[in-house]
């Protein structure tokens, strides 16, 4: 992480933080968090609530959910080029349209970036190594097969 911290902000943003946006905007299904909040709710978590009002002690569902949509976008992303994709939600593939090597780094820092915050959102040390352990897996078994 010190190395990010002396990197062009401007140069960062345009080849990092811009291709994800890009892509997070051209909107999608969004089922993974929607389907994480309602699972929440029926083990007794006032998500809702916690969307109304801002911060709550339901942050920590509210994070684990977006980090499950990142996560997947990272995913596309590298997909896409793997498959030589032209189109992703009505536009060209990240590849297309900003280059081989940012959809790569793209892709890639939106598989790892999420657990970077896991601190500021899950304050219980079991929970995030659990998180940990899972993302792992499930990064291994997403590019395993």
């Amino acid at each position: 992480m010190k190395d990010f911290d002396k990197a062009e902000l401007t140069a960062v943003n345009k080849g990092l933080l811009e291709p994800i946006w890009d892509l997070l905007d051209r909107g999608g299904k969004r089922w993974r968090p929607v389907l994480g909040m309602v699972f929440a709710e029926c083990y007794g978590r006032n998500v809702t609530d916690s969307i109304e009002k801002g911060k709550s002690d339901n942050d920590d569902v509210l994070y684990a959910c977006g980090l499950t949509e990142i996560v997947h976008n990272g995913s596309l992303m590298v997909d896409d080029l793997e498959d030589k994709s032209l189109k992703r939600r009505g536009e060209p593939c990240t590849y297309l349209k900003y280059g081989e090597d940012y959809a790569v780094n793209a892709g890639t820092l939106m598989y790892y970036s999420p657990i970077f915050k896991l601190e500021d959102f899950i304050s219980d040390a079991r929970k995030r190594e659990e998180i940990v352990r899972v993302h792992n897996s499930e990064l291994f078994n997403l590019h395993f097969g």
